[in-house]
């Protein structure tokens, strides 16, 4: 069974036991991580991508695997994200994405004039945030510097009452399942 908010699934149930909900980030790649997650299939995991546009990953030897999977809605920006692939936000939303923003970037990230690597902070704020509001359990990333070191994860996690894991933390937590 499936449980939708709007048009999105946001978990699934198994035998009427309701089985964790797993973001990927745009960095993992399902045909070098494929076996894994078809393990974690077997257990009753379900799978989304969070991405920010399918301009993101043109092009990538992922490009497929994201377009044919389950997506994760992400706050619909001008010039960056197709209408149809987006969500309107709410003020709780908002409110959400400048706290991660603030995390990630360790302040306030500015409204014009950002740098690429800003750019890059504000896109992976968007992705957890997309996370967060589509009511999953698990985002699945390689992204240590902006969703771990430094203490990120445990602020991150505590704000937005998530967790936060790395492919081989996942492997290990399904190893013990």
């Amino acid at each position: 069974m499936r449980v939708y908010q709007g048009d999105w699934v946001v978990m699934t149930c198994a035998r009427g036991v309701v089985v964790p909900t797993v973001t990927l980030d745009t960095n993992i790649d399902e045909q070098n991580h494929s076996v894994l997650l078809v393990r974690a299939s077997r257990h009753g995991y379900t799978f989304a991508y969070a991405v920010t546009s399918l301009n993101e990953v043109e092009g990538t030897s992922f490009e497929e695997g994201v377009r044919s999977s389950l997506r994760v809605p992400d706050i619909g920006r001008w010039g960056e994200l197709r209408w149809d692939e987006s969500r309107w936000p709410n003020e709780a939303s908002i409110v959400r994405l400048l706290a991660i923003e603030k995390i990630i970037a360790g302040g306030p990230l500015p409204e014009v004039g950002l740098t690429d690597g800003q750019i890059n902070q504000r896109r992976d704020a968007a992705i957890l945030e997309a996370h967060v509001a589509a009511g999953r359990d698990v985002f699945l990333t390689l992204d240590r510097k902006a969703f771990i070191s430094h203490g990120r994860r445990e602020q991150l996690e505590t704000l937005l009452q998530t967790r936060i894991l790395t492919i081989q933390e996942f492997e290990l937590e399904l190893a013990r399942a």
